[in-house]
């Protein structure tokens, strides 16, 4: 495991799994690049409803399932797929400013 401060999609192709506490759209991102995923449960309360969009359901773990559910996911043969570029960078793209800053001064 290794700490970084580049962007996520620079760090998706480079990766095995996608490891993370909800709520985030983390996810989604990673699972368009075909990175495999894993939610970790915590004890707090669920926010995470995107989670279990249909046809994108995530597999879950907890403190007692963690090493297993990942080293589960590890085996599986890859699934890894080219992404969608195009939908990638509509979906996570950078922000028009400009068009941010004007939709928000209409509303």
């Amino acid at each position: 495991m290794a700490v970084s401060q580049a962007p996520l999609g620079q760090l998706l192709p480079s990766a095995d799994l996608l490891l993370y506490v909800g709520p985030t759209s983390s996810w989604w991102e990673a699972r368009l690049h075909g990175v495999p995923v894993l939610k970790y449960r915590t004890d707090l309360m669920d926010m995470d409803a995107g989670a279990s969009v249909e046809g994108m359901q995530v597999p879950s773990c907890a403190h007692e399932t963690l090493r297993t559910s990942i080293e589960g996911l590890l085996r599986q043969p890859s699934v890894r797929r080219r992404s969608d570029d195009r939908l990638v960078e509509h979906m996570f793209g950078r922000v028009n400013e400009l068009a941010w800053a004007t939709f928000v001064k209409l509303t």
